[in-house]
């Protein structure tokens, strides 16, 4: 790929992206509450406008991963990924109507929280720690994936722009809490949408019109939407894309921490559903336009395939190598395109680095700095033991004053616990602390992308195969009475374990491009394709990625639901007491109210008639 330095107009239009951006971080840092409390830094004290919540919903999933992936995926495998969108639009009501209500009347900091109130503290930590898994490794694509554009423009080695976009990103996510999260995300959905409508003006005017995008993209085989073969080992299709993407909405929009944690940011229920509902069109806006960009660019290059032409290494460098090789003459186009990516980069990173330092100090830190002073106590006491005299003397000693022996553990045990409170005036800095540590380690697991193919299938896979378990279990919880805390916890591990070996599992089958071509290229012959044989490889590896989701959330019910229903069944544990109707979907949470005032209503009957035959006995 030819490279192309960044002009004046370049450098200034990047200097300009970053410093507003860190210009909006530090203006709230300093106004306002000035991020005192956990509460403003976290939730903008809950009491946000819809437009910015909305945009950093669609900020926040639409990353540099689906800006260059969705481009590059209808240009090689065709435009039937546009059927997603449909998708998009089902599990919004599904969202709005029956799991935003429990969430967001809880209220509380960490979502994880909902599941100890409904099961138990150990199923809440084995959520919690898998999202945290889940968002430190889709946030190690999000970081690689300006990185292929620093190279691809400037020739800077991708190593290097690892390094440069992500220290610009984790000092980002540091300087201000949501409030910043949430206006910068908004100003980079402006130039997310800016760049991109660049491109698709540019092209469209280059191919001669939409007219004649369609016909080439129509002679490639690329409008290949009717596709409705039930082979869940075919990539795309509609039943694939259609159910696997309603499944991965809900699992990223529904139930996800980073995204539960902005319905919050609102005063209301209602306003949170507008949120929610505003997201949609600016999701699917943007992701169409995506698409079109790689049909307007299969139209430029149906002749030349810069990839099968050697201009390019991966799929991921399609539309970077477009902005170059047509649009490097328009003085800070090049600039702005940057500017855009770099910007989807920024609001998802800074979203998760938000999120996962609410999750930190509200599930881990919070929680277990006593049990953690006590455990270290007790360590002191017994390596005592093991000192040959003063181990003999002091166990003697604590023998024959068993009430010392209870004043010293005690004195201890309050001396270890004071060490290691954390005053509330050091909580917002603690939590800055960890949010620029979590943007350090999706630096570091930035290296490794390489290593996991197409960004756009990589992201999507552990979406799938770590969020789909994911949502069975906050499903599990909110629409069955039986399920307990041992059954969600073998259901998730099972789940988990699962999905994540068949999709990542070795060997793989090699996606089968559409045909390309490279008659128009100079001194260029198409090489043979790869060949695969699928019956080499096992079914399970063959499964489409977009399944991943779906197979993962039922796993989770079907197990959960069964290992329940059995513990329930050979228990001698007395009967759970009744559970809040608030930890349940809302259908289901009114026919728990009504049984309830049934059985009251019952109750007090029963009450007044043995009050009245007392009464009666007594006469």
């Amino acid at each position: 790929m030819e490279r192309q330095g960044f002009e004046i107009w370049d450098w200034i239009i990047i200097v300009l992206t970053m410093g507003l951006s860190m210009g909006i971080g530090i203006y709230f840092r300093f106004t306002g509450g000035k991020q005192k409390t956990n509460e403003e830094y976290l939730l903008a004290d809950r009491n946000m406008s819809i437009l910015p919540v909305a945009a950093s919903l669609m900020a926040s999933f639409i990353s540099a991963t689906s800006l260059l992936g969705i481009s590059a995926e209808n240009y090689y495998y065709g435009a039937i990924w546009m059927i997603v969108n449909i998708a998009y639009g089902i599990a919004i009501p599904i969202i709005t109507n029956l799991y935003l209500p429990v969430f967001f009347g809880l209220q509380k900091t960490s979502t994880y929280e909902y599941l100890e109130l409904r099961f138990g503290p150990r199923i809440r930590m084995i959520a919690s720690l898998t999202y945290t898994l889940q968002m430190v490794l889709y946030n190690g694509i999000v970081l690689y994936a300006p990185a292929i554009v620093v190279e691809a423009i400037t020739g800077l080695n991708r190593s290097v722009s690892i390094l440069m976009v992500g220290l610009g990103c984790t000092i980002y996510s540091t300087l201000g809490g949501m409030k910043a999260v949430l206006f910068t995300d908004l100003l980079q959905t402006v130039l997310m949408y800016i760049s991109i409508i660049g491109i698709l003006i540019h092209g469209t005017i280059k191919v001669g019109g939409f007219q004649n995008v369609f016909s080439i993209a129509s002679e490639g085989g690329r409008l290949n939407f009717i596709n409705f073969n039930p082979d869940p080992t075919e990539r795309h299709t509609w039943w694939s894309i259609l159910i696997g993407g309603i499944f991965t909405h809900v699992a990223i929009t529904g139930v996800n921490h980073t995204s539960v944690q902005r319905f919050l940011t609102v005063s209301t229920l209602k306003r949170s559903r507008m949120c929610v509902w505003m997201s949609w069109p600016l999701l699917s806006f943007l992701s169409l336009i995506a698409c079109l960009n790689g049909l307007i660019l299969y139209a430029v290059y149906h002749k030349c395939d810069p990839l099968t032409a050697g201009e390019i290494a991966k799929t991921d460098q399609l539309i970077p190598f477009y902005v170059v090789d047509m649009m490097k003459d328009v003085p800070g186009l090049l600039g702005l395109f940057v500017a855009g990516i770099f910007s989807a980069s920024l609001s998802t990173v800074s979203a998760a680095c938000n999120a996962l330092a609410a999750v930190t100090l509200t599930d881990y830190i919070g929680r277990h700095v006593p049990t953690i002073s006590i455990t270290v106590m007790d360590v002191l006491v017994v390596g005592c033991r093991h000192f040959k005299i003063l181990g003999k003397l002091y166990s003697k000693f604590l023998r024959l004053y068993p009430f010392v022996n209870k004043c010293v553990r005690a004195c201890v045990r309050a001396c270890m616990h004071e060490w290691c409170k954390v005053r509330e005036t050091m909580l917002p800095w603690l939590t800055k602390f960890v949010a620029c540590s979590y943007g350090l380690l999706f630096l570091a697991l930035a290296f490794v992308v390489e290593h996991l193919g197409g960004l756009l299938q990589a992201a999507l896979t552990i979406f799938g195969a770590v969020g789909g378990p994911l949502l069975g279990v906050f499903t599990l919880g909110m629409f069955t009475t039986f399920a307990n805390e041992i059954g969600a916890s073998v259901g998730l591990f099972f789940s988990m374990t699962f999905m994540l070996w068949i999709s990542f599992g070795q060997p793989r089958p090699i996606p089968q491009k559409l045909p390309l071509s490279v008659e128009g290229c100079v001194n260029i012959t198409l090489p043979s394709p790869a060949m695969s044989s699928p019956s080499d490889i096992p079914y399970l590896y063959r499964i489409s990625y977009m399944w991943a989701s779906p197979i993962g959330c039922l796993l989770v019910i079907v197990i959960g639901s069964l290992v329940s229903l059995l513990s329930i069944r050979f228990s001698r544990k007395p009967k759970a007491a009744p559970l809040d109707p608030a930890l349940f979907t809302p259908l289901l949470a009114e026919r728990l109210r009504q049984r309830r005032k049934q059985e009251e209503k019952f109750n007090v009957q029963v009450i007044q008639l043995v009050e009245k035959e007392t009464l009666q006995t007594r006469k």
